[in-house]
Order: C-alpha cells, then sequence, then structure tokens
C-alpha cells in the first residue's frame, strides 16, 4: 500500500504471512549401482512445516537538497520437521547399538530386544527486528552521496529432540553401557545476534567521462550463543550433559568499496571496482576429546591444546572486478561482460566430526571468474537474452580439515548458462500477446554426503549437471490484467540440486538428494491495480 499525506511524504506499509506443509522433503534417496527401492524398516512421516510474517514501515521525506528514508521491518519464521533415522541406527557400522560394539548379534529391528523405531524432531523459531535510517542526495551536480545508520536484532531458539523408545538396545556414550533414557540426543542453542552500523557512499563525476565511487561500512557485531547437548548419544553420555556456557563475541568491521567507470561515448563503459565483506565469528557446541568414539575422531582433526575450539573468527573477502556495458548495431546489442577475484581469508567453514556440525576457520580460498549477459533484439517482436558464468575456486582448509576432497568448495556450481527466447505482439490496441520459452543449464559440483565409509566426517560427491526449461504464452490487458499458461520443467527432468544433510542420518547405505519440482503446468492470472 501506497499512502502520501503530503507531496514530500511517502508511507508504504506492508504485510506478508505464507505458512506450508510438506508431507516429506523434497528429496530422493539415491543408491549407488541400485535401482530398485531399499528396506525401510518402520513407516515414520517425516513431514516439515514452515510458517512467517513479515511486517514493514517505509517512509520518505523529501527535502530540497536531499530525502530521507526510515525503513522499519520485522519477521517471525517457525519452521519444523520429523526425520527418521530407525534404518541406520542398527546399521552395525554406525556403533548405535549395545552389541555391535560389544561383538554380540545384531538385535533386530523388531520385538522388545530389537532396535525399534528412532525419530528427531528439530524445530527453530526464530525473530528479527531491523531500522535503517537512509540519507540520499538529490540534484544534479558532480557530487552525489547516500548514508545512514543500521541496526538489526536477530535471535534464534532451536532445538532439536532424538528419541529411542527400544533404549536398553543402545550404548550410552558416558557408560558404555546399555542407555537408560529413551532420549538419545537433546539440544538447545540460542543465538542472538545484534548489530548496528553506520555506511556512507560518496560518487563524483571528475569529468563527463570519467566517474569515482567510495564507500565503507562500519559494523559492530554483539554475538551471544550457549550450546546444551544430553542423551544416551550425547558426547558425555545421558549422567552429564554437554553445555558451553554462555559465550559472548564482540566482532569490529569496517568494509571499503572502490569504484572507478569511463564513459567512453552513449554506448560504451567500462569499470573496475574493488570491495570487501566480512562475517563475525561464533560459537561452537561442547564436544569430547576422550572415548572409544571421540578420541580417533578428536585426533585426526590436529587441535594441539587437547580440546574442541569453543569459537570460530571472522572471515574476510577482497573482490577484484573489471568489466564493461556496451551497445552495437544501434543498441540492438548489448554485451555486458566481467571478470573478477576473490582472495577469501580466514574462511569460516563447517566441519562433520562423528556428524556433528563444528564451525572451524580455514586458511584461505581464491576464486577467478568471469560473466557475460547479452541481449539482442531480433526484429518481428522477437528478443533474445543469453548468459554465462564460470568460475575456478582453490581452497586451502588448513591443518584441521579433514573432508575430500580437500581443495574444494561445497554447493559451488563452476559453470551456469541460461538463454531466454520471448516475443511480443499486439492483437489490438487493447491486447498484448506475450510469449517466452526459457532454458537454463547448472554445472556439475561438489555436495557433502555421508556414505558407507564416510559417517565420521562426510565427503564431498560430484553431482552432475542439469538443464531446466520452461515455456509460457498469454495475454496482457492494458486495463491491468493478464491471464498466462504456463509449463515449468519441460522435459520433466530430475535434477540433483544438493545433498540433503540431517541430524538424524537415514542410513549411510544411500544419500538423500534434494531434488527439483518435477514438470508442472498451469494457468497465471494477475491484475494491477
Amino acid at each position: 500500500m501506497l499512502w502520501k499525506p503530503t507531496d514530500d511524504l511517502t508511507i508504504t506499509p506492508s504485510f506478508f504471512y505464507e505458512t506450508s506443509r510438506q508431507d516429506g522433503a523434497s528429496a530422493f534417496d539415491s543408491v549407488p549401482g541400485i535401482t530398485n527401492a531399499h528396506y525401510q524398516p518402520f513407516d515414520i512421516a517425516e513431514p516439515l512445516t514452515d510458517k512467517i510474517t513479515i511486517v514493514s514501515l517505509t517512509a520518505t521525506y523529501s527535502f530540497e537538497a536531499f530525502d530521507i528514508t526510515s525503513s522499519t521491518a520485522q519477521w517471525w519464521r517457525q519452521s519444523t520437521q520429523i526425520q527418521d533415522a530407525s534404518e541406520e541406527f542398527n546399521n552395525p557400522n554406525s556403533a548405535a547399538t549395545f552389541a555391535s560394539n560389544n561383538g554380540l548379534p545384531a538385535p533386530g529391528y523388531y520385538g522388545p530386544g530389537g532396535t525399534g523405531i528412532e525419530s528427531g524432531y528439530e524445530a527453530d523459531p526464530s525473530k528479527q527486528f531491523s531500522e535503517e535510517l537512509r540519507f540520499t542526495s538529490k540534484g544534479e551536480g558532480p557530487l552525489s552521496w547516500v548514508g545512514g545508520l543500521y541496526y538489526s536484532n536477530f535471535q534464534s531458539l532451536w532445538t532439536f529432540s532424538g528419541t529411542t523408545p527400544n533404549y536398553s538396545t543402545y550404548m550410552d556414550l558416558g557408560t558404555f553401557q546399555p542407555a537408560t533414557v529413551p532420549n538419545w540426543f537433546d539440544a538447545d542453542e540460542p543465538t542472538k545476534m545484534v548489530q548496528y552500523a553506520a555506511f556512507a557512499d560518496a560518487s563524483y563525476a571528475i569529468t563527463s567521462a570519467l566517474k569515482a565511487d567510495i564507500g565503507v561500512r562500519l559494523s559492530d557485531y554483539d554475538y551471544k550463543f550457549s550450546a546444551c547437548i544430553s542423551g544416551w548419544g550425547s558426547g558425555l553420555g545421558a549422567a552429564e550433559p554437554s553445555c558451553s556456557g554462555l559465550i559472548k563475541i564482540n566482532t569490529l568491521a569496517a568494509n571499503p568499496k572502490f569504484n572507478l567507470s569511463y564513459t567512453f561515448d552513449p554506448n560504451l563503459m567500462v569499470y573496475g571496482t574493488v570491495s570487501n565483506g566480512s562475517r563475525p565469528g561464533g560459537g561452537d557446541a561442547v564436544y569430547p576429546t576422550t572415548g572409544a568414539i571421540w578420541a580417533p575422531a578428536f585426533a585426526a582433526y590436529n587441535f594441539s591444546n587437547g580440546k574442541w575450539p569453543s569459537t570460530y573468527g571472522s572471515d574476510s573477502i577482497w573482490s577484484y572486478e573489471i568489466g564493461e556495458k556496451a551497445r552495437f548495431f544501434d543498441r540492438r546489442l548489448t554485451v555486458n561482460a566481467s571478470l573478477y577475484y576473490e582472495d577469501w581469508n580466514n574462511i569460516q567453514l563447517e566441519a562433520y566430526p562423528n556428524v556433528w556440525a563444528l564451525n572451524i576457520n580455514g586458511n584461505n580460498a581464491k576464486i577467478w571468474g568471469g560473466e557475460i549477459e547479452t541481449l539482442a533484439i531480433l526484429g518481428g517482436g522477437f528478443n533474445l537474452q543469453a548468459s554465462a558464468s564460470y568460475l575456478h575456486e582453490t581452497l586451502d582448509a588448513g591443518p584441521h580439515w579433514e573432508i575430500t576432497p580437500s581443495n574444494v568448495l561445497p554447493e559451488v556450481t563452476p559453470v551456469t548458462a541460461d538463454a531466454i527466447l520471448s516475443y511480443e505482439t499486439e492483437l489490438t490496441d487493447q491486447y498484448i500477446l506475450k510469449a517466452q520459452v526459457e532454458t537454463a543449464y547448472t554445472g556439475s559440483h561438489y555436495s557433502l554426503a555421508f556414505g558407507n565409509g564416510y559417517e565420521i566426517n562426510g565427503q564431498y560427491i560430484r553431482l552432475p549437471g542439469y538443464d531446466l526449461t520452461n515455456a509460457r504464452v498469454g495475454i496482457q490487458s492494458r486495463d491491468g490484467w493478464s491471464a498466462s499458461l504456463f509449463v515449468n520443467n519441460l522435459a520433466n527432468t530430475h535434477a540433483q540440486l544438493e545433498s540433503l544433510f540431517q541430524l538424524n542420518e537415514a542410513s549411510s547405505a544411500f544419500n538423500r538428494i534434494v531434488t527439483n519440482q518435477p514438470l508442472t503446468s498451469g494457468i497465471d492470472i494477475s491484475y494491477r491495480f
């Protein structure tokens, strides 16, 4: 909604609410070399729910020389999921049962002496309030500027509860005797992050062709975190919860940006940009270092002070980019291209000793890449857009890294490409016909999995590339309404997007792969007020 009480004051309130429920994750069980379904001992539903509410209020007052804008926002989110790991908990390789740790016959799944069901319930209620006060210059002079203040307050109350009704079949990791409580893993990890920031950016036209831009953001992060883990499967067993206590971290950051551009003529501009970004550090849960299960895991990570790190530090990245924006053939062809290099220092990495998340700092990552975007006006109502990107990255993870291959970043796709062919023509003075076909290619990339032989730390597996094609055709009215028929994923491609990581690993015999929406068709009707 837009409200203008006066010519100089504009107020825009907004409200958004969404709730969703899925009967299961958008993933399938990928078993290398096996095409039929695997055995699942218990029929445990794994629904997911997600609910979010967002309210915001933006007000802008226009003075003669500058505008003042206040943007206030608050969101609340509640997400939950249930996870089934009954099959993995009976697996001898997981060393969860008392029998598997003492050379006894496997207890099986069923009956009073069987392992029975195992399920986990994960809940993540979170919220954030933010306020930004922005001052923006007006006028046609050589100098333009923007500056302001920012505040945000983020809070999360993440919890996980895992239960095993047939608990006496399992082994307590603290006593190495049969478990005496049903809860194998209960975790509470409240987090609070308050950010204070000031920012400023100024652009100056040195000549009619040469323009310089310089900016900086100063940030102060106040971070609070605690973790408490209990249950027979926790690091010290059911008798002694593993608690971190309250971890407080204050991080200061100054992130500058520099840009220089030169316009040769209205159809050709080149630029160069140097910018810096950073992330604050945080806290880790407490994990044990001794015992038959944890001692080997701790030794593999090469920490010399006799304990796991309780915190991880901030990281910082410098980005260097050069590029051009050009138009040819009487502006019927637009070509925008760029090359970039990124130097990422003290990089934050997420390790998984014994499948427990541990944030650490690696040494650095270096990324080289290039992008190109084109738009061609073909004539007769046809336009063709095409883009492509390529990057090459290397990771120096440092001495405390166990996931292989150790020199790659997960979920980073080196090659992407996209092409859109569109058509538009006037049917009458009132109606416009629009049609479009889009195809997008995503190349292969590495994703983290915990298959057989890699249950302790996981490994990166390479997922294949895929192509998705969408099409739509419709009519747009000059009265504000439009109606379109669309078909998404025209070839019904079964893409492998990423490996699904869960605290409750379903089974190390297979990997759960997040996939995309299948072929979907429908009608889209909209009206613009």
